[in-house]
């Protein structure tokens, strides 16, 4: 059985925090073009991410005019090394696919561009996304800023929009900036986005393009899963992972302010309260004092039911936070043990004779019963191995298992055959070589039918006879006990023996 883990260590940690609203600009994607000493065509060059498709038109990856060396850096955080190189006169394109946005919002796009000419505007870029890779929407240019010697030396920045960009004595590496006000960049799991220039314009370089954005608040319920299918012995964990939200809590009556709670509504709580004795009751809004109590309640088992899980995100007014709702649904099952089966199947045998019993459920215990009464741990025999009858005997069977509900009650009846005919026939059948290997022989006179039963119960061979004397190929046949039953009009007789 296992723990309940309703939050990870890192989630602990966050939740720990106090302070700052989980709000907060991150860098989603950063590419700065890796490191070449040539030119490599897009589909050689070793990039930052390498976890990232990059396509390209007329482009490739060169180290020559970088965006920063050992004198100057064009603009904040410039790399340097290598850079795209879009060649003049081509409609160049530089495809970046598999960028995952997903928990962010206000998504802002920047990079650096070097204009190889002072013709080249920013009219002259295309800068696009898109979340199949076959629609694609444009991107707005709203600012970029130059340095024109370098960063140390700010008398020489400027900066404009799209309309005022510098076109005398321009050459050089510009910050461009996509805002994310001018934008809607989505959060998707997979971004296609796209910067490239149109065709005619002069050549570009472009590099360390970046995605930053708004990290938004999300939870995954990791287990149980959806649809999950428990046994009644099976332990339940839940595994809540929490990101981006700062949790409220009190400590000694004192509340700590934070972005709100985490609402768990579930028969599931009431259910472990109940068994740990602790004073739980669904819904329950989890700050960091309830969140610690429930991480630590222990192993669970629940019993046979589907049950409903449900895990909000709300504010400090009980208010659903961006639709950040999931519900899972579950279930605890019981399964039945197998009925158990007899070697022989219920008729008139000569006697003395041995019936054996199976059960398919691993692990089952058999008890039974030869008085006619119905067979369970306190009333019969557990079995242990072949029964003997000498006598008419009905035979009653049940099975039980750990964690699963006990089987049918099996019964079988069998009757001493008492006619003169089948002791004398019965004294006059032979089963040779035992155990058998290739080839069974039956010596046997008078009988029609000659049947080959295997431990469970299943006729294996069968066959009319009409000779005393029979052949069995059991090659075939797996290594175990079986047995030979011979039958005519008015006497069946069984013999047992063993297949090496």
């Amino acid at each position: 059985m296992k723990k309940i883990k309703l939050f990870s260590a890192v989630f602990i940690a966050m939740a720990l925090m106090s302070g700052a609203a989980y709000a907060q600009y991150v860098t989603i994607y950063s590419e700065n073009m890796g490191s070449t000493t040539t030119n490599t065509p897009v589909d050689t060059n070793v990039f930052q991410n390498l976890d990232i498709s990059y396509s390209a038109t007329a482009t490739d990856v060169r180290a020559t005019s970088p965006s920063a060396n050992s004198s100057y850096t064009y603009y904040p955080n410039a790399s340097g090394e290598a850079n795209l190189f879009m060649s003049k006169d081509s409609a160049s394109v530089f495809i970046a696919s598999g960028i995952s946005t997903e928990h962010f919002k206000n998504i802002e796009l920047t990079f650096g561009l070097r204009k190889e000419a002072n013709v080249t505007t920013l009219s002259d870029l295309v800068v696009e996304y898109s979340t199949d890779g076959a629609n694609w929407t444009p991107i707005t240019i709203t600012q970029w800023e130059r340095w024109k010697n370098g960063i140390s030396d700010n008398d020489n920045y400027t900066s404009g929009t799209v309309s005022n960009m510098p076109t005398t004595s321009s050459t050089g590496w510009y910050f461009i900036t996509c805002a994310a006000a001018d934008n809607n960049i989505p959060a998707v799991s997979s971004l296609y986005l796209k910067i490239g220039k149109i065709l005619g314009s002069d050549k570009i370089r472009i590099d360390d393009i970046t995605l930053t954005g708004e990290a938004t608040p999300y939870f995954t319920i990791n287990e149980p899963e959806n649809g999950q299918t428990y046994g009644l012995c099976d332990s339940i964990e839940i595994n809540i992972d929490v990101q981006n939200f700062n949790f409220t809590t009190s400590l000694g009556g004192y509340m700590v302010p934070g972005d709100g709670f985490l609402k768990i509504e579930s028969q599931v709580i009431d259910i472990v309260a109940s068994q740990f004795g602790v004073s739980l009751s669904s819904p329950v809004y989890c700050d960091k004092t309830i969140m610690g109590m429930i991480n630590n309640l222990g192993k669970f088992q629940l019993p046979e039911d589907t049950y409903t899980f449900t895990v909000s995100l709300v504010d400090n007014d009980s208010i659903l936070i961006d639709n950040l709702t999931e519900t899972v649904t579950f279930t605890v099952q019981g399964a039945e043990v197998a009925t158990p089966v007899f070697s022989l199947e219920s008729g008139a045998y000569h006697m003395p004779t041995t019936v054996e019993i199976t059960c398919e459920t691993e692990g089952a215990e058999i008890y039974y019963t030869t008085d006619g009464t119905v067979p369970s741990k306190e009333n019969g025999y557990l079995y242990e191995g072949e029964i003997e009858i000498t006598d008419s005997t009905t035979i009653m069977a049940i099975a039980y298992a750990e964690c699963a509900y006990d089987s049918k009650v099996a019964e079988a009846t069998y009757t001493k055959d008492v006619t003169g005919v089948a002791d004398f026939n019965a004294n006059n059948v032979a089963v040779y070589p035992n155990p058998a290997t290739n080839v069974l022989n039956v010596m046997a006179n008078g009988y029609s039918q000659v049947d080959v039963i295997n431990f469970l119960g299943q006729v294996v061979y069968s066959s009319r006879i009409n000779d005393s004397n029979v052949q069995i190929n059991v090659n075939n046949l797996n290594s175990g006990i079986y047995f030979v039953r011979l039958q005519n009009a008015e006497n069946t007789v069984t013999k047992k023996f063993i297949k090496k």
